[in-house]
């Protein structure tokens, strides 16, 4: 018993330094990002999610959770606009805009990556480079993850898709919104979305 536990320390101790390494190293990072989209199941179109499948995907979206900062990519879409927002609206708007990005970008991520011929690259210090490629499709795209060191590892921060940044995306689109309709009614839009991706497919796990 004293030898198995000396044994399971010694790997723990072995297997800690690559970890941190691989926390720190962009196309390491992104490898693992990939394997988590991928790893994301998904019911037939039409089909309620099983209970297995929410089983698994709590595991799986918990881990995703932990390659993307929340803080950043719930607040830098509305920076422009924030002086708009009272501090309730903001939370209120942070809290539907994570379960969007959960509820779409998760389950779409995984099932186009699991299609797609990828090719991996560095694109800077801090940013990977992604071309991928859906033959059946003939489509060809190219998105660029940038990522944030954080005290426990990198984080996407943005994405960049054919050379447009996504958080840029989404201040414009807001801005216009919040003229249009004000805060709240951006963000009732939001939560009408969100209450449609539900019933479309199932609950978050």
């Amino acid at each position: 018993m004293k030898i198995r536990a000396a044994l399971s320390l010694l790997l723990s101790c072995l297997l800690l330094p690559a970890a941190h390494a691989a926390d720190a190293d962009p196309l390491a990072r992104t490898r693992a990002l990939i394997a988590l989209f991928e790893a994301v199941q998904a019911p037939a179109e039409g089909a309620a999610p099983t209970d297995a499948m929410r089983q698994a995907n709590a595991a799986t979206y918990a881990a995703l959770d932990g390659f993307f900062d929340r803080e950043a990519l719930t607040t830098t879409p509305i920076a422009p606009h924030r002086d708009a927002f009272s501090d309730a609206q903001a939370a209120r708007f942070a809290a539907v805009f994570w379960d969007l990005l959960r509820l779409v970008a998760y389950p779409d991520s995984g099932a186009f990556l699991r299609e797609a011929e990828t090719e991996l690259a560095q694109a800077g210090p801090a940013a990977t480079r992604l071309k991928a490629r859906l033959p059946k499709d003939d489509l060809e795209t190219e998105v660029v993850f940038h990522w944030k060191p954080g005290p426990d590892g990198l984080r996407v921060v943005d994405v960049d898709f054919d050379g447009a940044s996504l958080m840029k995306d989404y201040q414009n689109q807001f801005g216009r919104l919040i003229a249009k309709h004000g805060v709240d009614g951006l963000i009732a839009k939001l939560e009408a979305r969100r209450a449609d991706e539900v019933k479309k497919r199932g609950a978050l796990p």
